[in-house]
């Protein structure tokens, strides 16, 4: 049975919900099947680990049936059986989660199953009161605006003998219904849009649509869109996506935090991901106020614990390295080291160890403290994630560098360089970046090891001249020290 879609579906219920079925099972109007209920008990008490001999089929078996012979069919059907109620029990509890749902149905039966002119306006003029004060207006907001509109529409033809098709309608109401459903449209196909495009940034893929001008072209000739905020978040998404102007970057940042409660959660981390992407992309191009102003969006994200897609949820391991090493690369070394140790618990177990050991590696490595950088470093084992390879290596490359190990540097960089060249899974843009930062670092060690500093200016002037370089103002605090003397 461990195999099974009961199984499955079983081991991804919360104990919270593990309870409620329990409930739902007992239910006579759900189910009266005593068997079934007598099986979800003996598979509860398995819960949540379910890959135990005890839940096979033969010996469940025993305990429903104690003393007959097992029978391959009544099992298969007992177990079909409780899957299909929990199944119903998932459908029924999100549809008792969805008011919009829940609300449609009643209207729909009171127009149309009952006609019940009395009970369908108490509840119409519910719905409208109670949607008006709805703070987040989505998509679906709109578009459940829009079947309530049709089901009053319903109501009315079916009421008034002087309404014969939609045209007798009063003007305002059959053009409301149009605008719920405009409303839909543009907020839906915008984030579509949005989707994409940052998708395409992302993953080096290519997407063109026609249409999508026409789509920008229509809100820019109806600016009263505009007032709708997620309709107006989602446009100026796109904006700077499509033109890349940090005009766009201001507003939507504006945008976000002066409408921060009309957003959802996940349209709020989508929004900060991709503010996000456009300091980097700044970065790369070496515009330096981006660096702080990135790191003011992380303190942003962290006050309102704006890290996972959902709320409440874990912060991924890229986001962390990214939030210490903006802190450190900036010489907020305290702040850094002061969000290690408090966010560190938001970190998924299976990636901890590794990202706590990368953090603390280049927390030492900015204290000047390498031998301790080298000892973290060495505890990372069993590397699958390939930026982790990458931020072990250039941390260890940096180490080197600073203990005079020259003979081991040289030896690391030629590892570094096969590892970077023949690995798929590194973006051309990172390989480039990469395959600079070792170029770079080996002229310097080259310099360093003969104590020549009459090549220290042709190489600054190279590496001023040579965009996207990772560390760049590491590289020009090693040429200012070895100026020094």
């Amino acid at each position: 049975m461990r195999k099974t879609n009961l199984i499955n579906i079983l081991s991804n219920f919360t104990p919270n919900e593990m309870k409620e079925m329990g409930d739902f099972l007992t239910s006579p109007y759900f189910n009266k099947n005593k068997k079934v209920i007598e099986l979800f008990s003996l598979l509860k008490d398995l819960y949540p680990d379910f890959n135990t001999p005890k839940s096979d089929k033969e010996i469940v078996y025993k305990k429903l049936y104690p003393g007959k012979e097992y029978n391959d069919g009544i099992m298969r059907l007992m177990i079909h059986s409780l899957n299909i109620l929990c199944e119903d029990f998932i459908s029924i509890s999100k549809f008792q989660a969805s008011f919009y749902l829940k609300d449609r149905f009643l209207l729909e039966y009171y127009v149309l199953d009952k006609k019940a002119p009395k009970l369908f306006e108490r509840k119409y003029n519910s719905i409208k009161e109670k949607n008006s004060k709805i703070e987040i207006k989505d998509a679906d907001f709109y578009l459940n605006e829009y079947e309530v509109e049709i089901l009053a529409g319903k109501y009315k033809f079916l009421i008034d003998d002087n309404i014969l098709n939609v045209t007798d309608l009063p003007k305002h109401e059959y053009f409301r219904k149009t605008e719920y459903l405009k409303n839909n449209f543009f907020i839906t196909i915008l984030n579509q849009y949005r989707y994409l495009l940052n998708a395409q940034s992302l993953y080096n893929v290519n997407y063109e649509d026609d249409f999508r001008e026409v789509v920008l072209e229509y809100l820019n000739k109806h600016p009263d869109y505009m007032k709708i905020p997620i309709l107006k978040l989602h446009y100026l998404e796109l904006c700077l996506l499509l033109k890349d102007d940090e005009k766009y970057y201001n507003e939507l940042k504006k945008h976000l935090i002066d409408n921060f409660y009309s957003f959802s959660w996940l349209e709020r981390f989508s929004t900060i991901c991709i503010l996000e992407n456009f300091c980097l992309a700044m970065i790369y191009r070496e515009k330096e106020q981006y660096y702080e102003e990135k790191h003011s969006l992380h303190k942003f994200i962290l006050e309102r614990k704006l890290f996972s897609k959902v709320e409440g949820g874990k912060m991924t391991d890229t986001d962390f390295q990214n939030i210490a090493g903006m802190g450190m690369n900036l010489g907020k070394i305290e702040w850094a080291e002061d969000f290690i140790n408090e966010y560190k618990e938001y970190l998924d177990e299976k990636d901890k160890s590794n990202v706590l050991n990368l953090c603390y590696a280049r927390l030492n490595l900015h204290k000047k403290n390498f031998d301790k950088a080298l000892s973290y470093i060495n505890e990372i084992k069993e590397i699958d994630n390939v930026n982790y390879k990458i931020s072990k290596k250039c941390i260890t490359l940096e180490i080197f560098y600073e203990q005079n190990l020259i003979v081991e540097a040289f030896g690391y960089i030629d590892n570094f360089k096969h590892f970077i060249s023949n690995d798929r899974l590194i973006t051309d843009t990172e390989k480039e970046r990469m395959l600079k930062f070792i170029k770079f670092v080996n002229l310097l060690l080259k310099i360093k090891s003969k104590n020549d500093v009459s090549e220290l200016y042709i190489l600054k002037k190279e590496i001023e001249n040579t965009e996207n370089v990772y560390k760049k103002k590491w590289f020009f605090e090693k040429i200012a020290e070895l100026k020094e003397g």
